[in-house]
């Protein structure tokens, strides 16, 4: 049986992820309703801003309708069309003074969080950070030595592959070491994820529990990653 994947949902979770792993939010679920809100809305703004160049170029000065009465009714169309459109702008604008002017994409405190989350103060790209969103990532220092390893460790994973050059040192930025020992449990089969893990040496059994028995259905072997699921999806760990 295969799946379609829809057009657009993988650079759709990629640009969701590459925030994540950036921002780090302590309220996942809360950070990704603003995030695709916010993408929303931008898209509705882009939509209307195209909406008259559309219309006005709909007909040359040659194929233009010549009856009078035709012209009235295209004219009158629209001045409505200008109408609701200014109406739109005036709303936009509304909600755009309740934000002070150094508003920037951050989950709200716990005492607003009865405010409805659809409010933005301007459509958030995440191609198009503001500098001010520089200040909230997270930033782990390295060796040359260091980053070089992470760089050869993470060339053969399919989420960084399309990244920018920009995009991908910033992910690098967010990431720091883990030594783990022999035997040791890095993520448990339930959990809610907290990071996400690329391998740069070693063998790690992929282990899932099930009516009480746990047995292994597969092996990372001195590369690969793994936990990237749960973020994206915003759900428990779904193997130990």
């Amino acid at each position: 049986m295969s799946v379609e994947v829809p057009a657009g949902l993988s650079e759709l979770l990629k640009s969701y992820t590459l925030e994540v792993l950036k921002r780090r939010p302590a309220d996942l679920l809360e950070f990704s309703v603003q995030y695709f809100t916010c993408l929303r809305e931008q898209r509705s703004s882009s939509r209307l801003s195209r909406s008259p160049v559309t219309r006005g170029v709909a007909f040359d000065q040659d194929s233009a309708p010549t009856d009078s009465s035709e012209d009235e009714e295209e004219e009158q169309r629209h001045e409505e069309e200008e109408e609701r459109h200014q109406e739109d702008e005036d709303e936009e604008e509304e909600e755009e003074d309740d934000f002070p002017d150094d508003f920037t994409f951050k989950g709200p405190p716990p005492s607003k969080c009865n405010r409805r989350v659809s409010v933005c103060a301007e459509p958030y790209n995440p191609d198009e950070d503001e500098d001010e969103g520089s200040e909230s990532r997270v930033v782990h220092p390295k060796t040359n030595e260091q980053r070089q390893r992470l760089q050869e460790a993470c060339k053969d994973i399919l989420l960084f592959k399309t990244l920018e050059q920009d995009q991908f040192a910033e992910v690098l930025d967010s990431m720091f070491e883990v030594l783990v020992k022999p035997n040791e449990c890095i993520i448990n089969q339930g959990d809610d994820g907290d990071n996400f893990y690329v391998i740069e040496r070693g063998v790690f059994d992929i282990l899932i529990q099930k009516d009480g028995v746990s047995r292994c259905v597969g092996c990372y072997d001195n590369k690969g990653s793994f936990g990237e699921l749960a973020l994206m999806y915003n759900t428990p760990r779904a193997a130990s």
